[in-house]
Formats: structure tokens, C-alpha cells, sequence
């Protein structure tokens, strides 16, 4: 449906407003006229027919907003570029409006109240089970809606934020770290895994990375547009040298370009085909333990503060704005925690004795 119908008795004055309207046009067999179904044309309508009783089908009002909201979506778009937000953060600030859109339906997001947002974060959370994280996402998104767009503050200014969860991140233990690079037999695929661990790197940071990024003579890896839209620099283990250069010469890549090419032209290697990788690898090495690839990343920072590198350091590598993020290292450090022992250590020569004390009376 493209057009909206206009029916009514004949009026030849209804008639000459109807035909004022851009792209009018008389259906004679039907006997109803149209035009093109644009919001302005709508309101022209209206006016048309001010005073009299106009029913609108609930169809072209639902087609209105859609087409009303899209234009908005697409200011809001040119809104974050300008703003230099990354593009998975525009890709799912789109996405979340659009759901939002979808449960206030028929009503026009510019027609919300508080109230509407509040029923549909509460439907979020107990309906569709979102974590905080992803409900404080969706929040993010209808703040930037209604203050930059709509300047509504007022709208979900007074809104309360879930609490974010307090998750502590999986950490493998060396032996583990070990056991996967050891069953995993491609060369490229192991290459990967093992700059994911050793330099610290998220899987897009990986799957992104070029070879003029590398400081072979530094030891030293250039991360160009991280989250945040920063850059950084990380380590490069004198360990993975050897595993690139076999890796650049058996792959016969260039002196610039992707470090991870894809299968089509100009594309790095996709960050699902790397984490399908891992999962295997996690498989076939007998690890039970939740492992993604953010993992070898945790591993990274954990194992670094175990050899005693300041968390300041740490940080930098990562590439964290505020160190409190980095912190959560020290809450699985076994540096920190393993040197603590148990208060059952302290009485286990009692139990021993206590324990050889029944069994002789039991002998005897």
C-alpha cells in the first residue's frame, strides 16, 4: 500500500481541495480518489474534511508512524556519525528503538510518557528475562532518542537504571591455556588464539588487525580504533613471532593489508569463525569451564597481575579508561586469594592425629 483512499459523497469544493494535493489521482470503477501516502498528504486531508466525521483505518495510521519514526531513525543515525559513535554502537541503538517501537504500537514514540518507557523496561526484565547490561543498552538507546532527538528529557529523566550485575570474569589457569593452543592444528586458527592471549586482545581487535600494525623490533602491536574509538598500544610475545612468520610465509601474505583475511575480497576473517574455533578447541581439551574468546583476554590480565605487573600497566594494555574496570583482576587473581590459606589447613595435623587416635582404639 502506497497511497492513501479518500471516499466520500460527491462535493465538487471536496473535490477541488482533493485535487490540490501533489499526485491526486480518481479511481473511476472504484469511485474513490488517492494520493500518495506521505504524513502531509494526511494532514491536508484533515483538513479538507475539518468538521466532519473522518474515520482513518488503523492500517494507515500504523504505515504513518512507521514511516514517521523511520525518518527519525535516520536523523538519529546521522546524529551518532557525527558524534564519532562506533558503528555496532549506531547498528544496536537502531535495533533497540525499533523493538520500542514495535511493543508502543499504534502509538507514535513522540506521544510516549514516562510511564510507556517504564512498562516496557519492566516488560523487558520480566517478560523477555534481559540481564541489566542489556536493559541499561536499551535505556542508553531511548535516552539518546528522546534528549538529543526529541528534547524530551523530561520524558525519562526520572527513570531509575538497573543495577549492573556484579559478574567475575572465567579465568583459565595456565595448563589449561596450554592445552588449547595444543589441539588446535591450523596454523592460522592457533596464530589467532595465541595473539588473542598473549597481547590481550578483544576477538574484533584480532580479526582486525593488519600487518603494518606490527612493531616486530619493539615487540609491540598498534591497536587502531579499539572501543572508544581509541588506540593503543599492546605486547607482542617473543613467542608468537616465530608462529607469524611461519604463519605470514605458509599463507603467503603481503607487507600490508589484512593480517586474517576472509573469504571475500578486501574482508577480514569473521569474529564467529574464530569463536567457532575456540569452542572446539575447548571441547577436544577437555575443559568444562565457560570459554569464550573475551576469556583468553581475562586470562591475559589475571596472569599478568600473578607475575606481580601493576594494574596501572595492565590497564594501559587492555586499554581501559578507568582502572576500577581493571580491577576485577584482583578479585580472581590466585596470587591474591591462593596465598590465603584455609583455616581447615591450620587443623589438618589435628584431624590426622584425632583420626589415628580412633583407629587404634578401634584396634585395640
Amino acid at each position: 500500500m502506497d497511497r492513501i483512499g479518500i471516499k466520500f459523497p460527491y462535493n465538487k469544493n471536496y473535490i477541488d481541495e482533493v485535487k490540490k494535493i501533489s499526485g491526486y489521482r480518481w479511481h473511476p470503477k472504484e469511485k474513490y480518489w488517492s494520493v500518495p501516502l506521505v504524513k502531509d498528504n494526511l494532514e491536508q486531508i484533515k483538513n479538507v474534511f475539518r468538521g466532519n466525521r473522518i474515520t482513518i483505518a488503523p492500517e494507515l495510521n500504523n504505515l504513518l508512524v512507521s514511516q514517521s519514526f523511520q525518518e527519525d531513525l535516520n536523523q538519529l543515525q546521522q546524529t551518532m556519525r557525527l558524534k564519532n559513535y562506533s558503528n555496532k554502537t549506531i547498528k544496536s541503538y537502531i535495533s533497540c528503538l525499533r523493538s520500542f517501537a514495535e511493543y508502543i504500537k499504534p502509538k507514535n514514540p513522540r506521544e510516549v510518557e514516562e510511564e510507556d518507557i517504564r512498562k516496557y523496561l519492566i516488560y523487558l526484565i520480566n517478560e523477555e528475562n534481559y540481564a541489566a547490561s542489556s536493559v541499561n543498552q536499551v535505556f542508553n538507546a531511548l535516552r539518546f532518542l528522546y534528549v538529543e532527538l526529541y528534547d524530551k528529557p523530561f520524558v525519562i529523566g526520572k527513570l531509575p537504571r538497573p543495577q549492573k550485575e556484579k559478574k567475575l570474569p572465567d579465568v583459565l589457569n595456565e595448563d589449561e591455556v596450554i592445552r588449547i593452543f595444543s589441539v588446535v592444528n591450523n596454523l592460522k586458527h592457533r596464530t589467532m588464539l595465541m595473539l588473542t592471549y598473549a597481547s590481550g586482545l578483544r576477538v574484533s581487535e584480532v580479526v582486525g588487525l593488519k600487518v603494518e600494525d606490527f612493531d616486530i623490533e619493539r615487540n609491540m602491536i598498534h591497536i587502531h580504533g579499539a572501543k572508544g574509538k581509541k588506540d593503543r598500544f599492546t605486547l607482542l610475545s617473543t613467542m608468537v613471532i616465530d608462529t607469524l612468520h611461519r604463519y605470514w610465509i605458509e599463507y603467503n601474505i603481503g607487507t600490508s593489508g589484512w593480517l586474517f583475511p576472509g573469504a571475500k575480497p578486501n574482508y577480514h576473517l569473521s569474529a564467529r569463525s574464530i569463536q567457532h574455533v575456540l569452542e572446539k578447541a575447548v571441547k577436544d581439551a577437555g575443559i568444562t569451564k565457560r570459554v569464550s574468546m573475551h576469556t583468553l583476554r581475562h586470562s591475559f590480565a589475571t596472569h599478568l597481575l600473578e607475575q606481580g605487573i601493576d594494574l596501572r600497566y595492565i590497564q594501559e594494555l587492555l586499554g581501559h579508561k578507568s582502572v576500577k574496570t581493571t580491577e576485577v583482576y584482583t578479585h580472581v587473581s590466585k596470587k591474591r586469594i591462593g596465598s590465603i590459606r584455609s583455616p581447615l589447613d591450620f587443623l589438618g595435623n589435628k584431624i590426622i592425629f584425632k583420626e589415628n587416635e580412633n583407629r587404634k582404639e578401634l584396634n585395640d
